[in-house]
């Protein structure tokens, strides 16, 4: 049996179909006997959750195959020499980054999409994420550029993290502010991000929750990889993403050349590979 900790229930669902799985949950503190653990790593943001996480590998790291995915690059170098160890399996979703990790991408299970009512989106461009401010720069290239040279165009934007003096500018430039903004509104979004994370091969998740809404993902000529995954939508100017979004009522036939794309040349990102390589983890 392999314990599981805070995994996506897609992916539980996956495992359970080839493995017996116990889902362990901090509501729940039971530790029964298992031959293998996977965690979906927590930072000490969520205390409760990073505390009981920490119980689980205190508990299993020395008695069972432990696979750690680390999702948002939280775990601390202390804590990964720690884990090496005792032959723990760590994963993240970069290409190129720390050497202790495999790479793993965010899983994509089957999209079904309905983009029958992408006339009726009342929003052109939309940017939706917690973090802004390292991603600054190609924020104002892409999304504040846009509203200011395409004024009859609505492009909005939500964030948490955002100084006062920011967001007047942005206001100033045609850019709204939403509280948050829902992908079935949006029929673009240029997935931005920053320096780094372009260099190590971190493709936001964002990607595809826009895709499940049938909203249509840009990508920065910056990042480094994943080019032909996207084809004609990797975007470098304005320009670029006016020329790409000109053409009304293609949405569809965008998302799914994305779809064609990601199953012949990205399988490592659909879900039944990835449950593949973590079940191997424990043969």
């Amino acid at each position: 049996m392999i314990g599981v900790y805070n995994l996506e229930e897609n992916m539980v669902q996956k495992l359970s179909e080839q493995v017996d799985i116990y889902e362990f949950s901090v509501d729940n503190i039971e530790f029964p006997e298992v031959d293998g653990l996977i965690i979906d790593y927590i930072s000490n943001i969520n205390y409760k959750g990073w505390v009981f996480q920490a119980a689980l590998i205190e508990k299993y790291v020395t008695k069972a195959k432990t696979v750690i995915f680390d999702r948002h690059f939280s775990m601390t170098s202390k804590e990964y020499d720690w884990l090496k160890k005792f032959g723990t399996t760590l994963f993240e979703p970069a290409i190129n980054n720390r050497r202790e990790f495999q790479y793993l991408p965010y899983w994509v299970d089957e999209l079904e999409i309905d983009w029958s009512d992408n006339t009726e989106r009342s929003i052109h461009l939309a940017y939706s994420h917690n973090n802004i401010e390292n991603r600054l720069k190609y924020f104002e290239k892409y999304y504040k550029q846009y509203a200011m040279l395409f004024p009859d165009k609505k492009v909005c934007y939500s964030t948490n993290i955002l100084n006062k003096k920011k967001s007047e500018d942005y206001d100033n430039s045609n850019l709204s502010l939403y509280k948050s903004i829902d992908y079935n509104d949006v029929l673009y979004s240029v997935v931005i991000d920053n320096k780094k994370n372009y260099e190590i091969g971190y493709l936001d998740e964002s990607v595809f929750e826009a895709l499940r809404c049938g909203c249509v993902p840009l990508l920065p000529r910056e990042h480094k990889y994943f080019h032909a995954l996207f084809g004609n939508l990797v975007v470098d100017s304005v320009e670029d993403i006016d020329y790409v979004t000109l053409i009304p009522d293609i949405n569809g036939v965008f998302i799914e050349d994305i779809l064609k794309n990601l199953n012949e040349l990205y399988p490592e990102f659909l879900i039944d590979n990835v449950v593949e390589v973590l079940i191997n983890c424990f043969k």
